[in-house]
């Protein structure tokens, strides 16, 4: 087991998760001391922050589990013809791959965060540094010291998190080894899980999808909604707007921007992969086996239909097998999910992309922001 998997692993999680709630019920107690009531003045950015992290990784312990569910349930639907030990050599095969693809999105996500402290307290720091110097802010050493905490916190817990959008890039690439002429993946029209025998992979990948709608969704809200609409509030404790708010904005339109592109390396590149190869059997279904249905079935009726009964049962039954091989091959869908998964897949790619865009453009606080001013620009 190499670090990453150390890491990674349920009690370690457990452990940093325990460690992130201790220091947010810290903030909390901060906020409730000094604001009470004054609720405008809480820090909700940093409160809502780490209890979407602690929400996204608590779910995301269940995702080994996940993907070893999805595999069996694709060789239990007969549309993955894998021995326990192809199985083994394929979760080692991923592993090995993934790591690098980790450590990478770990380092990554982690410097990103520090850089957007870097550029919201960057000055802020340095003001604090000059007057302590100047001993005009005796309390500036322990004002620098909760930044540094606070700030060395937010970008391992990030790193934490790129790990994880890590994995789910590279559990990504499992659609890949399926879609490849070396894996015996069957692709079952009118099969009963509703999606061709590939439901459990479907519902895999949208698990994986609704893991990164936590980040997406919250990011969202804030640089297209919550920013722009509440900058301007007043703390009664204070006196004054709240701190570093707007500042905000652009740091986490990047962020949103990075997890959406997680969102579809993770989610909508396997869906497009694992559909073109479906789109592939579908095509000699429909080319080859199903003009050899349509024969068979008119070469049956020609008989019934010149018969005195009109009927024999074995015929009939014969035809009707046919037929429906026939109806299952003509709507067949091009994805691996049922209905209902599509539905949510429709409701996610809304909520996460469509909707954080529409707020951006339609709210009337982000009239002259740099990030409204770029998404008008791509429009005209």
């Amino acid at each position: 087991m190499n670090w990453v998997e150390r890491i990674l692993q349920r009690g370690t999680l457990q452990a940093v998760m325990g460690a992130i709630a201790l220091y947010l019920g810290y903030q909390i107690w901060l906020n409730a001391r000094y604001y009470g009531t004054d609720w405008p003045c809480w820090d909700y950015m940093l409160i809502s922050g780490f209890l979407a992290f602690l929400l996204a990784i608590g779910l995301a312990l269940d995702l080994n589990r996940r993907l070893d569910t999805a595999i069996e349930g694709l060789r239990l639907n007969n549309a993955l013809i894998l021995t326990d030990d192809g199985v083994t050599r394929l979760k080692l095969a991923m592993t090995a791959r993934g790591k690098r693809i980790q450590v990478v999105s770990g380092l990554a996500m982690g410097v990103l965060i520090f850089g957007c402290y870097i550029w919201v307290f960057g000055k802020l720091t340095t003001q604090i540094w000059q007057l302590l110097r100047q001993g005009a802010l005796p309390e500036g050493g322990s004002a620098l010291v909760e930044l540094a905490v606070f700030t060395a916190i937010s970008a391992l817990a990030a790193a934490l998190a790129g790990l994880f959008f890590g994995r789910l890039t590279h559990f990504g690439t499992l659609a890949s080894v399926l879609s490849s002429n070396d894996v015996q993946l069957r692709i079952v029209p009118g099969h009963f899980d509703g999606a061709s025998g590939l439901k459990p992979i479907g519902d895999f990948y949208l698990f994986q999808a609704l893991l990164l709608a936590i980040p997406i969704l919250w990011l969202g809200a804030w640089w297209a909604w919550v920013i722009p609409s509440y900058k301007d509030v007043i703390c009664s404790v204070t006196g004054q707007r709240q701190f570093l708010f707007a500042e905000w904005q652009g740091p986490f339109f990047v962020q949103w921007l990075v997890v959406v592109g997680y969102f579809f390396a993770g989610f909508v590149w396997p869906f497009l992969t694992l559909r073109k190869r479906i789109r592939a059997a579908k095509a000699i279904l429909t080319s080859e086996h199903a003009p050899k249905l349509e024969r068979e079935i008119i070469a049956l009726q020609i008989p019934l239909a010149s018969s005195e009964d009109g009927s024999s049962s074995s015929v009939l039954d014969d035809i009707d097998h046919r037929a429906l091989r026939l109806w299952s091959i003509r709507s067949m869908t091009d994805w691996p999910m049922d209905a209902s998964t599509a539905a949510k897949y429709r409701s996610l790619v809304l909520g996460e992309v469509l909707m954080p865009l529409a707020a951006a453009v339609l709210s009337d606080g982000n009239r002259n922001s740099p990030v409204f001013q770029w998404l008008t620009s791509l429009l005209r």
